[in-house]
C-alpha cells in the first residue's frame, strides 16, 4: 500500500511542482499500473482518493478550520493503518483517518494535535 500525498504522487510520476492540479483518479490507475497493490492519495483540503482490489472511491473532506497543517498526514496514515489492523475495511479506514487528519489540523503542533480515539 502507499498512501502519498498530491505532490508526492506528482513527483512519484515525473510531473515535479504539478501536485495542485493533479488528477487522482489517473495517478492512481498509473501507480497500480505500475505494480502498487494499493493506493491512498491524500488532497489536503480536498479529502482523498482511494483505488485497490476493484475498489476507487473519493473520500471527502471533514471541513474544518485548519491552524497547522503540520502532522496531517502522519495522522492520515497511522490512523488508516489503525483501522486496517483493526479489520475495517479500506473505504470504512480511510474515511475514519480522514475524521483524525481534520481533528489534527485544528490544533497546533505535532503530536499535540493527534486527537484520542474518544475524539474521533
Amino acid at each position: 500500500m502507499l498512501i502519498p500525498n498530491q505532490h508526492e504522487v506528482a513527483e512519484l510520476l515525473g510531473k515535479a511542482g504539478t501536485g495542485d492540479s493533479l488528477d487522482p483518479v489517473s495517478a492512481a490507475r498509473k501507480l497500480r499500473e505500475l505494480g502498487v497493490g494499493a493506493v491512498v492519495i491524500t488532497l489536503g483540503s480536498k479529502g482523498a482518493y482511494m483505488a485497490a482490489n476493484g475498489i476507487s472511491e473519493y473520500i471527502e473532506p471533514v471541513k474544518v478550520n485548519a491552524v497547522d497543517t503540520t502532522a496531517a498526514g502522519d495522522a492520515f496514515t497511522a490512523s488508516l493503518t489503525c483501522g486496517l489492523a483493526e479489520g475495517l475495511d479500506i473505504v470504512t479506514a480511510a474515511r475514519f483517518a480522514a475524521k483524525v487528519a481534520a481533528i489534527s489540523v485544528t490544533r497546533m503542533g505535532a503530536q499535540s494535535s493527534l486527537p484520542t480515539r474518544d475524539e474521533v
